[in-house]
Parts: structure tokens; sequence; C-alpha cells
């Protein structure tokens, strides 16, 4: 007799492409994990430590979930062998980001090479044309820093009581002068062409003990507020134990030190990172670049910006500050570019 229904034999091959067809139909259907972009951050320091390297880092750190980004720290690196960590970095990275116009000459060497991979560079000298850099290159540039020292000079001397002013500056040579200390100064004279204005050079980016002492010589010197352009915060703590005010350059502390520092001259780097990384998600790099091969910071998009006060900044001074920031956005306030002290 004749059994009713499928065969046997045919049963089992019958269920394997029933379990063949869901499974392909669920990979097919199932959502997809979102493809990181994996970036390498390159740094003279280390990503935690200091000011200049964790302005740099936090900025990254602010767009990794909005970009779902997966970063590399290259710390304290050896310059001897910077071109051969680019060649190794880009074998395993989408975009290669380096913090120090410092990094310049072997992201030149190895850029080219590597045309797949974006590069961006940030640049604080002066303004450069389309093909100064490789075309897979964007600088996001600092040269008009001197608007913010300048602003940060005309606040402190809203503030200062004795009409004594100090700068605290990294390095020797015009272009620091230029972007820090000498437009601080000029600030200082738009408000009181009598303020005094002394200057003290380190001449290293990060010098704990130097900074201290001098810090202690402007404050015994009379100085009241000091501007401090180092790469750490030694100098602001020593301010404060002076029982003097400070501007901190780079990064925003004030919410550490809210009763002696007036505010940070900062850099704020993600408002540019943010335009590139989503140009690059976006697969538009190259039409964006070709608009945005260098990217200026500026007092206009907040990109440089004191963007907390200290709790000795009267209201009339926030008013002050932000109407002097629109002036020199909108031209009124010409920022002298002085690069001799």
């Amino acid at each position: 007799m004749r059994s009713s229904g499928i065969s046997q034999k045919w049963l089992v091959p019958a269920i394997i492409v029933l379990l063949v067809a869901s499974a392909t139909a669920y990979w097919m259907t199932r959502p997809k994990e979102e493809e990181k972009l994996r970036v390498a951050v390159v740094m003279w320091g280390f990503h935690d430590e200091g000011l200049w390297d964790p302005a740099a880092a936090n900025a990254v750190l602010n767009l990794e979930e909005k970009y779902n980004l997966e970063i590399t720290w290259a710390e304290e690196i050896d310059f001897t062998q910077l071109e051969s960590l680019l060649r190794t970095l880009v074998e395993k990275n989408d975009v290669i980001y380096l913090t120090t116009d410092e990094f310049e000459e072997a992201m030149r060497a190895v850029a080219p090479s590597y045309p797949d991979v974006y590069w961006i560079q940030q640049y604080e000298s002066t303004s450069i044309s389309i093909d100064s850099f490789p075309e897979n290159v964007v600088a996001l540039n600092a040269y008009q820093a001197s608007d913010l020292s300048f602003l940060a000079g005309a606040i402190a001397a809203k503030i200062t009581e004795t009409n004594k002013l100090g700068v605290v500056q990294a390095i020797a040579g015009p272009r620091d002068t230029m972007l820090m200390s000498a437009a601080f100064r000029s600030g200082a004279h738009y408000v009181n062409e009598e303020i005094e204005v002394f200057r003290v050079v380190i001449g290293a980016y990060v010098d704990p003990i130097k900074t201290r002492d001098g810090v202690a010589s402007l404050a015994e010197a009379g100085c009241d507020v000091v501007f401090v352009g180092m790469d750490d915060e030694s100098g602001t703590l020593e301010a404060k134990e002076n029982g003097i005010y400070s501007i901190q350059e780079y990064q925003d502390i004030v919410s550490e030190h809210p009763d002696t520092m007036i505010g940070c001259t900062s850099w704020v780097w993600d408002v540019l990172l943010d335009k590139v990384f989503d140009a690059i998600t976006e697969d538009r790099f190259d039409e964006f670049r070709a608009e945005n091969y260098e990217m200026p910071l500026s007092l206009e998009d907040r990109s440089l910006d004191i963007p907390i006060f200290g709790n000795m900044v009267s209201e009339d001074v926030k008013e002050f500050a932000e109407e002097l920031r629109g002036k020199i956005i909108d031209g009124t306030v010409e920022v002298p570019l002085i690069d001799e002290w």
C-alpha cells in the first residue's frame, strides 16, 4: 500500500531547502551594523594630558558617536620614526588627523602615496592656497588666532586694577608673537594705551618649573592678570598661588578654577572636524575639499572662542566682550598683525 503525502526520501532535502532559504532571507533583511570610520590621531604628547593635545583629542571624542568613529591614539611621537609610523597607520585607518603643523613635512612625504586615505592637518602659520597640500589633505588653520588673543587682551584690560598685564609665551619667534603675545598687548591697548604688558618666554611648550617662576616674576612686577600660552596649566596654578587672575590658551578649564580664571582662549577644533567627517561619510570629500582645502578657525563660527567666563567677570565686561567680538568679525575693529615684541 502506498503512503499518502510527501515521500520520506524527499522530506529531509525539503527541510534543508527551507532552512537555507530562511537563513538567506534573515541575513539579507537583518539590520546591518553601521560601518565605522577609523581615525588615527597623531599628537605630540598624550590625548589625556596637558591642554594642546587634549583639545584636539576631545574634539574627536565629541564626534565619536555621531560618526561612529573608531579612534587610534598615536602618542608621544618620535620625529625620526614619524614617516614610518604614518605608513603603518594608513594601512588600518580611513583618516589621519595630524594635530600640529610640526608634522607637515612627514605628511607631505606620505599622503600622496595613499590617495584613498583622508588627511586632516592642523596648521597655524599663514593662509594657504589650494595647491599648498596634497589633494587628499584638508588644513584646519588657526592663523586668525590673533583675533582671539586681541579679544582676551581687551577683556584683561577691563579687569586689571594695576594696569599691568603679563604674558607667558612658549616659544620665541614671529608666529607665536603675532598669534599670541603681540595681539594680546594690542587688545589691551585698544582699551587703555597706558597699560603695561610684560612678557616671559619659556623656550618650550611644557616646562612647569620655568613657567611657575615666570608667572611668579610677573606677579612680583605688579601684574594682576597673566595670559598663559603653555601646553599645560602650571602657569594658571601659579597665578592662583600668587592671588592673581589668569587666562589660559587652547582649551577651556574655567570650571576647574572659576574664581581665578578670567577665561580660556579656546581653539574648538570639532566645529571644523564635524564638517570634514560629514563630507567623508557622505562620500563627497573631493567636492568638499575643492571649496574647503583650508578651514580657518574664527570668531564668527566660535571655533575661536572664550566659551565660559570666571566669576570675577561682570555682566558689563561680558557685554563689552560680545560687542567687541562682533566688531572684529565685521571689520569695524581691525586686529594688527605684529610679529615682533
